[in-house]
């Protein structure tokens, strides 16, 4: 079987502090690192320009598209629109989540013959990174929301690291621009695609987190919601 060629897509907004070392993790089954800056104010692209001219594999975008102050959704769609290889891999810039894991998930894909895997978090293994309570609570929670209003079970329906075959990108409807895409891509994968979960094991983030875990958890209830019955 011939190696798959695989592009990260990493949506970046204030990460320029940290993308050496992120970056500096991504293995050699990863043939294209595609970051997508979301109208970051400190110095993204410029670092992103000198870490490009040591590593080919490096591609730079800008999409300053946004809804009520994010644009997380966004971001992603503009990498998986650009990718090339045969799976893009989404995950997000600060370092949370393991590259080194990544060819362990796409061999699991292969060998299951998976077109989506969303690499799970939970249930935390001993002596990965602590998960903040609020996060681990608010995961709960619409883990068991999404199965009683989809009746799909997740271990961990907020992940965001996720793989997708790229042949199959034009059997999804993708149009969350917020934090809303990492729930969406979840959803329209397992009701479309042969799609699994993937344990994976938690890491230290870098910097701080972007998001309000309250406001952004009582968002994600509303609109998966109103997404099942659109």
């Amino acid at each position: 079987m011939n190696t798959p060629q695989c592009s990260l897509v990493l949506p970046c907004r204030n990460e320029a502090t940290h993308l050496t070392a992120v970056l500096a993790a991504a293995p050699k089954i990863v043939t294209e690192i595609i970051i997508v800056d979301n109208n970051s104010t400190d110095n993204t692209a410029q670092v992103c320009a000198k870490l490009a001219k040591q590593d080919s594999r490096i591609r730079y975008l800008l999409d300053p598209r946004q809804k009520d102050g994010v644009g997380y959704g966004f971001a992603i769609m503009t990498g998986l629109v650009a990718a090339r290889g045969d799976f893009v891999i989404v995950a997000d810039g600060d370092g949370s989540y393991p590259f080194g894991e990544i060819l362990s998930a796409v061999e699991f894909m292969e060998k299951q013959r998976l077109d989506f895997v969303s690499c799970s978090r939970y249930p935390v293994g001993s002596g990965a990174e602590p998960i903040p309570i609020k996060l681990w609570a608010g995961v709960r929670i619409l883990n068991t929301w999404v199965k009683l209003l989809y009746g799909l079970k997740f271990d961990d329906i907020l992940s965001g690291m996720m793989i997708i075959r790229r042949a199959s990108l034009n059997k999804l409807r993708l149009d969350a621009g917020d934090w809303n895409m990492s729930p969406q891509l979840k959803l329209e994968a397992f009701r479309h695609l042969r799609a699994s979960e993937f344990h994976i094991s938690q890491q230290q983030r870098f910097g701080k987190t972007k998001q309000h875990y309250v406001k952004t958890g009582i968002s994600h209830m509303f609109w998966i919601l109103a997404n099942r019955f659109q």
